[in-house]
């Protein structure tokens, strides 16, 4: 036994060798292949994602086998035909996605920068003669001097300043997608009650399937958008997209049609691209405390 890290979930090593895959990268093997900076950010990544559980057997399961981004998590599911509950009110069978930190982060600049989640929210401090990774794990906002200006060399107020104007945007965006979300549920229960039929009404609970899921996604994510936000806005405006389309569908409008456009804003793969051995010193993320 030795204090290297390591991953022991047998559902992170089956994702990540699955979205390897896709990246042309056969029979990953996460614990000899993997840099020790990626595997920095590996090893929360085991709890902070999202998952479902594959029947029959309820085994827990990363939908990654398509790649990070909600899109593809929601092509993932769709393809195994996943449903964890139906809406009371619209009838729309519905998934849910759980902290996926992991993949939204993976979106963001930080990680293209070779950030890995320890370096934030773990940085290194002085103990004594040693230099050691910080166990008290929480807002790297909480210790703006070590956790961001290692690389970002602002005042303190500046710094913080820019996270919470990131996080303010996201949450005033994230309240007119849930308005767009319940007008949509609203809109489908009304013409349920007029007698509308399952097929008359199943382009509209589609696109709340997909709407309700991207708007938890950056939800139930804990930066309030800050990981990636740009990828977070993107995702909140495509989900208010796909309400409206998805009310008009109920007053004989087109089907929705969800391809947004291809922004490139992803991380080129699912951890910081470092040779190995190779130590990366940039730093800097933050979320509200």
């Amino acid at each position: 036994m030795t204090m290297q890290l390591r991953i022991t979930r047998p559902a992170f090593i089956e994702g990540i060798r699955a979205l390897k895959a896709t990246q042309g990268v056969q029979n990953y093997d996460v614990n000899t292949m993997a840099t020790r900076q990626e595997m920095r950010s590996y090893v929360c990544g085991q709890c902070h994602v999202t998952y479902y559980f594959q029947p029959p057997n309820k085994r827990l399961t990363f939908p990654w086998a398509k790649g990070l981004k909600v899109e593809d998590i929601i092509a993932v599911e769709d393809q195994v035909k996943i449903t964890e509950w139906t809406h009371p009110d619209s009838g729309a069978q519905l998934i849910k996605p759980r902290h996926p930190e992991f993949e939204m982060w993976n979106q963001g600049v930080h990680a293209r920068s070779g950030v890995a989640c320890a370096d934030c929210h773990m940085p290194y401090m002085r103990q004594g003669g040693l230099k050691i990774s910080d166990h008290q794990i929480n807002s790297p906002l909480l210790k703006i001097n070590r956790s961001c200006q290692t690389c970002h060399h602002f005042p303190e107020e500046e710094l913080k300043a820019r996270v919470e104007d990131i996080q303010d945007r996201f949450f005033n965006l994230r309240n007119t997608a849930l308005d767009a979300l319940v007008d949509l549920i609203y809109d489908i229960k009304a013409q349920k009650q007029k007698g509308a039929t399952d097929a008359q009404l199943a382009q509209a609970r589609d696109a709340q399937r997909k709407a309700q899921f991207m708007i938890d996604f950056v939800m139930s994510e804990n930066s309030m958008g800050f990981h990636a936000p740009q990828e977070a806005m993107r995702i909140l405006g495509d989900a208010v997209n796909l309400c409206r389309l998805g009310q008009l569908t109920l007053h004989g409008g087109p089907a929705p049609s969800h391809n947004p456009p291809n922004i490139e804003n992803v991380a080129p793969s699912p951890g910081p691209a470092v040779a190995p051995g190779k130590q990366v010193r940039v730093r800097g993320s933050g979320v509200r405390g």
